[in-house]
């Protein structure tokens, strides 16, 4: 623990007494039963207490201290607006340009075109319409997100986004934004989001135990739950691509020497990167968000705070800058709501001001559900209607979509139908949910219709396509038995989300359940081809395995010898295509969308593969030699590896592929390359 004196620039602040907070903080972790948080405050701009409380793991020695790590969750997105700031003000990032004109060489001409009106401040002030649970790694799919969100998959889903509404009209809370917003900065300044933040954040304050990837001789300082489930180990990972939303790790030491500097930079109103007030967006009376922080309209003025949650680890952020102080709480619990009505009674001890108790905010969804499931959508209506207007309760999108999902599965489709028919006057700037018209559509008036209704409905601004959403719908829908129109469903969302491997995955399920195995294993493969570290896709081949190879293998595996000669042929096609000036043998071996991924000045460069045919069209022979080094494939998906050598001896090119089967043939469907290493 350190305390020190309440500096001279205090003086209109109430002193605080230490052993009081201390009082408080171990009588509320003793009746909610909080095992691990660490404390800091700063008063009259400087650190005057910092602690930490409890023990860093029910079986390692040690307890908790300032200098213990957390997951910092949501304040991450705090960090890259000040990232952003900084590269505003270098003027490599400009907070009006559209995100598509930074993500060009990166994406599908189509999602370009739908992402051409979503602005850098969008992002900034979370009005870009880009769903908060889009991004693989916040999405509602079962899947390990400790694994990390790499950059491919990022790049998949930005090609199959659709805005729930229009850019900047509607403020609506998006992690999917502020990692966008991250990998726009990654672009815009060529260089890793954990290098822009060294640049700008850690190293300029000072910030020496800040980081987004722990290194294996600080697995021991980060904090562990005591009821964690042993397939999550969060210090071992980093979230990747979704560092700018939810994973820089971090402690109250650094936090509170970052909130120091930054309540000198708001007092001073001068131009810094630590001022977040760019661009705000009213979210309602005296709130609003910019920046990666939301700003209150408070007595004692304006108040600034994020605050966060991810896999049982809470954070919360304050600082009030004309009373020139602040309280940095991080913790590990159960319970978010008792670590957040901790932190707003220290913050009134801190303040002298009186604390007033939050209250447990109920689901209007959950009740609305359960009033529906019971006597109807009449009822189900009357219920929100009666609710609505209650400070007792909150509508969250999410939910309300759950619910009317729910309903579907449970076989209700007329209270879900009614249900649905609310959206608009609800969320009036959000698109209704196209996934709920499908399934709907489809048990009313049968799977032709359901298909009509996607085909004239996908691109139209009147509705809004989610994988997450329709993949839910598609399960309520098998759940009543309807094994027929839930596999049209899911193949629907593997058409309009070809990248994502749950949708491949999910379409595999409803095979499964309609007994067509090798068309299931074919499914799976897709998934595992897209995601190699998928475990439901694993699981679910090796249940099939179990069951079925030893009966009819080859409805899952072929014949190797005679598919892996395939794959070398399509392999020598491209080799002596490329090296000898055959175009004709690249479009052979190239499916016609394929593209080939590099690295160009850190950034990521795509070449169209029509490009680079014509590039061979038009260069005849080259002079190299190609190599085939290494082949892998189950079923109907393959991998390789391919090394070209240029003549005189200069480094080699090593090529990665994709490749799928098409009837007979097999095709290169993804290519990355690089240089080897000199």
């Amino acid at each position: 623990m350190s305390l020190a004196n309440v500096p001279a620039g205090a003086q209109d602040v109430p002193e605080f007494a230490a052993d009081g907070i201390e009082r408080t903080v171990r009588q509320r972790m003793s009746e909610k039963g909080i095992p691990a948080l660490s404390l800091g405050i700063v008063v009259g701009g400087e650190v005057v207490y910092t602690r930490g409380f409890g023990r860093r793991a029910p079986d390692r020695s040690g307890d908790v201290d300032a200098r213990s790590l957390y997951q910092i969750a949501s304040i991450s997105k705090m960090f890259t607006g000040i990232v952003a700031n900084a590269l505003i003000a270098e003027g490599v990032l400009d907070p009006e340009e559209s995100i598509a004109t930074y993500l060009r060489d990166v994406l599908q001409p189509a999602a370009l075109r739908r992402l051409a009106p979503v602005r850098v401040r969008h992002l900034l002030n979370h009005t870009s319409g880009i769903p908060s649970r889009h991004c693989l790694i916040y999405s509602y799919v079962p899947r390990p997100r400790y694994a990390g969100y790499s950059e491919v998959q990022l790049i998949r889903d930005l090609d199959s986004v659709r805005l729930e509404r229009a850019p900047g009209e509607h403020y609506e809370y998006s992690n999917s934004g502020f990692a966008v917003l991250g990998y726009v900065c990654e672009l815009a300044g060529r260089r890793s989001f954990r290098t822009l933040l060294r640049q700008h954040v850690t190293a300029p304050y000072g910030l020496g135990r800040t980081t987004v990837t722990l290194e294996p001789n600080e697995v021991g300082n980060i904090i562990e739950s005591p009821s964690r489930s042993t397939e999550v180990v969060p210090w071992r990972m980093s979230f990747d691509q979704g560092t700018p939303a939810s994973g820089v790790i971090s402690c109250v030491e650094d936090l509170t020497a970052l909130m120091v500097a930054q309540l000198r930079a708001f007092r001073a109103a001068a131009a810094d990167p630590l001022v977040l007030t760019g661009s705000f967006a009213e979210i309602g009376p005296g709130q609003r968000y910019g920046y990666g922080i939301f700003e209150h309209a408070d007595p004692g003025g304006a108040r600034y705070s994020h605050s966060g949650s991810v896999d049982r680890f809470y954070s919360a952020y304050d600082f009030t800058p004309a009373e020139n102080l602040g309280v940095v709480l991080l913790a590990v619990d159960d319970d978010g709501f008792d670590v957040m009505e901790l932190h707003k009674e220290i913050y009134a001890l801190v303040r002298g001001g009186e604390y007033e108790p939050g209250w447990h905010q109920s689901s209007l969804a959950r009740h609305t559900f359960e009033a529906a499931l019971a006597g109807g959508g009449d009822a189900g209506i009357e219920k929100l209607r009666e609710l609505r207007e209650s400070r007792d309760y909150y509508l969250a999108p999410d939910e309300f979509r759950r619910a009317v999902t729910a309903l579907i599965t449970r076989g209700r489709t007329a209270a879900a139908r009614q249900l649905d028919t609310l959206h608009g006057e609800l969320f009036p700037a959000t698109r209704r949910p196209l996934a709920h018209a499908l399934a709907l559509t489809g048990l009313a008036d049968g799977i032709e219709a359901a298909q009509r209704l996607y085909a004239a409905e996908v691109d139209a601004d009147d509705y809004v396509l989610r994988e997450d959403d329709l993949n839910r719908a598609a399960y309520a829908v098998l759940e009543q038995g309807e094994t027929e129109l839930a596999t049209a469903l899911f193949e629907l969302n593997t058409r309009a989300f070809p990248g994502a491997p749950n949708t491949h995955d999910s379409l595999g399920d409803a095979y499964r359940r309609a007994g067509e195995d090798g068309a299931a294993a074919q499914c799976y493969r897709v998934a595992l081809a897209l995601d190699p570290s998928s475990p439901t896709a694993k699981a679910a081949l090796d249940r099939l395995r179990t069951t079925a190879v030893a009966t009819a293998p080859e409805a899952l595996d072929g014949t190797l010898g005679d598919d892996t000669a395939a794959i070398r042929r399509t392999l020598l096609d491209y080799i002596e295509g490329s090296t000898n000036g055959q175009p004709e043998r690249l479009r052979r071996a190239f499916h016609p969308d394929l593209n080939l991924y590099s690295i160009r000045s850190g950034a990521i460069h795509v070449w169209p593969g029509s490009d680079y045919i014509a590039d061979a069209e038009s260069g005849g022979a080259t002079g190299e030699t190609g190599r085939i080094l290494a082949i892998d494939f189950e079923n109907d998906a393959a991998t390789a590896k391919v090394m070209i050598s240029p003549p005189g001896g200069a480094r080699p090119y090593i090529d990665y592929f994709l490749l799928l089967k098409v009837e007979d043939h097999w095709v290169i469907v993804h290519k990355l390359y690089t240089r080897r290493r000199g």
